[in-house]
């Protein structure tokens, strides 16, 4: 039986009381068997001063924390309803002091409190309180940090988040590839396979699936909506009741509980460094951001989408004059190319397809082309720039939803809008601060360069170090197509000269290193796929080391069933798509 469960079994009422003293019979239903000291409500400055002498005296091993709050208002933004999170109003934080016993035998003692924040006296203390240098644990502890940013609160030097653990304990455990081809379904059954696996993965990292999948007892008979809504209209003068503060105590008590689990099932994974140094203190990093929020320039925004629609109308017009109506309908532009003569040309995956990436690949087909690119491309740039502003708070400000661990890949995600992902040509509605710039870091080849220390392939390795690493591998690479007077070219002179060849290397050796298939580098390259996999063989036997360590990193990654980072994050292979483990490019790069 684990030792968490002898926990709670040892703590059925009618035992004998441990150190947290005994239970009382009146209140025994209502505080349920995770505790048995009752939480202490405090609602005045000498109650919260006993509380941070207690912290302050007590040999601590964590603190568990729980804040109820709601949002005075809401974005309403198309069909999606998002809170304005400057908005947020804290009600009560549920505290939980961990105790650490000496004594092996005996289990931490716990000291539950609820402070009510609506006492703005009370700030003054919980202030001091978050200065304790001990970890302050949390679930969703971003929405922790809201809450103290708008009581002035500064925010506590070390945090843990258990919804984060949980998310990169089970990182791709239950993610689902794309599929290859995107006709095997009907629209409708994508939507339906999307959204039950996002109900699957939020299901896994839920408040009470994580507390079952470490037992740990929390408390939760479905009502907890109304709950809260009872706290929310809870009249100022009027004393909470046990209910209603048992409820807020039980989310700090399952997070104090949940902690120890966590860190020894991380300290097992190791993915323990990983966590301390990387995801936790990330935390704090991404709630600044969306709390801060970037500015909106509506002036630019009128200019811009008033543009936009003219040249629509413009392109509308020209594409019409060729018999199209709709320049989005895919029936339109089939007839069309297929009365044109070069349907084919369109052919992809045993399909025909207008994207803007085969309308690109297929410029010098007919000149309509251009146009067709050009009208998707401010169409979607017009579209883009709506959803932008609908996100608009009321500081004239937008603050995106920011993910951590939000990609399958533990990369950060944005959403409602998507800022991360904004086109190029939109980045200039985002205005910073007065005397304040916004700047743009490219990485500037160094993935090669980390590819070539990563894999350990010295030949790379220099190519890297000693100029432009693309010109370099195509001087090499095509010496046979290139004079020798014109292999001394210097790289700026080389790369006027011969800029397809560059281009053409450029994206060889980043689909080497990323893992794109031949058959997705003879699309990018506009040649056949017999042609892209020699460019692929012949770029691999010029980097012999590269080839190996990528083929014994596959085969390894692929018996541990992960893929791992240097700093210890692990990336697991699904377990509900065990039939494609041969097709994982990840498990590469």
């Amino acid at each position: 039986m684990l030792n968490c469960w002898k926990e709670e079994i040892g703590r059925i009422p009618g035992k004998k009381s441990d150190e947290m003293g005994g239970i009382d019979p009146k209140n025994q239903s209502s505080i349920g068997n995770y505790s048995r000291k009752r939480s202490i409500y405090v609602s005045s400055a000498s109650g919260a001063e006993d509380l941070l002498q207690k912290a302050n005296i007590l040999q601590l091993s964590h603190v568990g924390l729980n804040m109820i709050f709601s949002f005075d208002s809401h974005i309403l933004a198309g069909n999606v309803i998002v809170s304005d999170v400057q908005t947020i109003r804290p009600c009560l934080l549920a505290v939980t002091l961990v105790e650490h016993s000496k004594s092996g035998g005996k289990t931490d003692r716990f000291h539950n409190y609820v402070i009510n924040l609506r006492v703005k006296s009370l700030h003054r203390v919980v202030r001091r309180f978050f200065r304790l240098p001990v970890c302050f644990v949390g679930y969703d502890f971003k929405q922790i940090l809201f809450c103290l940013w708008q009581l002035n609160i500064t925010e506590p030097e070390t945090i843990w988040d258990v919804l984060i653990h949980e998310k990169v304990i089970q990182l791709g455990l239950y993610h689902r590839p794309a599929k290859s081809n995107i006709h095997n379904d009907d629209i409708f059954s994508q939507i339906k396979e999307k959204e039950d696996r996002k109900q699957l993965e939020q299901f896994q990292i839920g408040w009470q699936c994580i507390c079952q999948r470490y037992g740990v007892s929390y408390r939760n008979n479905g009502n907890s909506k109304l709950i809260q809504d009872s706290i929310f209209n809870h009249p100022r003068q009027k004393p909470y009741t046990a209910k209603q503060l048992n409820y807020v105590a039980a989310g700090a008590i399952a997070a104090a509980r949940t902690y120890p689990h966590q860190i020894s099932t991380a300290s097992q994974s190791g993915i323990l460094h990983h966590l301390i140094t990387i995801e936790m203190p990330f935390i704090t990093t991404v709630a600044k951001m969306e709390w801060t929020g970037v500015g909106f320039d509506q002036e630019r925004y009128d200019i811009i989408t008033d543009t936009y629609r003219t040249s629509i109308k413009k392109l509308k017009k020209k594409i019409a004059k060729h018999g199209i109506g709709n320049p989005l309908s895919h029936q339109a532009l089939q007839r069309f190319f297929k009365s044109a003569g070069i349907i084919n040309r369109f052919a992809l995956r045993g399909k025909y397809s207008f994207e803007k990436g085969q309308l690109k690949r297929n410029l010098d087909a007919h000149p309509i082309v251009r146009e067709l690119l050009n009208y998707r491309q401010l169409s979607n740039l017009l579209r883009s720039a709506s959803k932008l502003e609908d996100f608009v708070a009321f500081d004239d400000r937008i603050h995106a939803q920011y993910h951590s661990v939000g990609a399958v890949s533990g990369r950060l995600t944005t959403h409602n809008p998507n800022i991360v992902g904004l086109d190029s040509r939109l980045r200039h509605l985002i205005t910073p601060e007065p005397g304040n710039g916004i700047g743009e870091a490219d990485w500037c080849q160094f993935e090669v360069g980390i590819a070539a220390v990563v894999y350990g392939d010295e030949k790379l390795l220099n190519m890297f170090n000693n100029g432009d690493v693309y010109t370099l591998m195509a001087k090499e690479f095509f010496k046979d197509k290139i004079s020798k007077s014109d292999r001394k070219l210097s790289d700026r002179k080389f790369k006027q000269r011969y800029p397809n060849l560059r281009k053409k290397m450029k994206t060889c050796v980043l689909g080497v290193i990323y893992g794109m298939t031949s058959s997705a580098m003879s699309e990018l390259l506009k040649c056949s796929r017999m042609e892209a996999q020699q460019l692929y063989r012949k770029f691999l036997q010029m980097f012999p080391s590269l080839s190996k360590a990528r083929e014994e990193t596959h085969i390894n990654n692929k018996r541990r069933g992960c893929a791992t980072t240097t700093t210890g994050l692990k990336r697991y292979r699904s377990k509900i798509n065990s039939r494609h483990v041969g097709k994982e490019k990840w498990l590469i790069n």
